[in-house]
């Protein structure tokens, strides 16, 4: 799946969708550091970074420039990647069977959560009072959370506008979000014990709308 944004474009990659071939091809095109480290994860992890790797070359390379495979990543002290030969940013992320790349003329950045099932185990040794203790603070440190979050949230901006002079920019989400909507679909499917929780977190947005604008 591939999305316009500001200055770039986002990409999101089904992990089953590369076979054993794809994949053992896109190894050989990771740094050496890289590939020293693959050596010690599972399957799994192992075939997150290297599609999210390639994903991103794919990306950056681009018709009549240099093939992905040459490219060479660098890291901040943050950790934050970057392409030191390309005038672009980019931003890697992955989680479950997905991974996800945006490049942009502009610092952009991407991030991808898997729903995990909260484990029935976890809340069924709780007694009643001790359940509702959990809930309520449970419920304050969402509360805070938000709060302080956004204060946090407004002062970084006001900074960076007033005193590096960005000026902030607000797509419309609407096409992402209609974009993913078959993925939340197949997710439920996969999952049916997780539709209260997804339920839920629909709930929260529409009682917490973005208040960005």
């Amino acid at each position: 799946m591939k999305l316009e944004i500001p200055g770039g474009k986002l990409c999101l990659l089904r992990l089953d969708a590369v076979d054993d071939a794809q994949l053992a091809r896109w190894e050989t095109w990771l740094d050496p550091e890289k590939r020293a480290r693959i050596g010690r994860q599972d399957a799994q992890h192992r075939r997150q970074t290297v599609c999210a790797d390639a994903l991103a070359r794919l990306m950056l390379a681009g018709p009549g420039t240099t093939a992905p495979q040459a490219l060479r990543f660098a890291r901040s002290a943050s950790g934050r990647p970057s392409c030191p030969v390309l005038p672009l940013s980019f931003s890697l992320s992955h989680s479950g069977g997905y991974a996800a790349c945006a490049v942009s003329a502009r610092p952009v950045g991407v991030d991808l959560e898997e729903i995990r099932p909260l484990r029935p185990a976890l809340l069924g040794i709780l007694s009643e009072e001790e359940r509702a203790i959990f809930d309520e603070g449970f419920e304050l440190v969402n509360q805070v959370q938000r709060e302080e979050w956004q204060t946090a949230v407004e002062a970084a901006k006001d900074r960076a506008a007033n005193e590096q002079g960005v000026q902030f920019l607000y797509p419309d989400t609407k096409p992402f979000q209609e974009a993913c909507a078959p993925m939340h679909d197949e997710m439920l499917q996969k999952y049916p014990d997780l539709a209260p929780i997804y339920d839920a977190i629909q709930a929260y947005n529409a009682q917490y709308p973005s208040t960005e604008s």
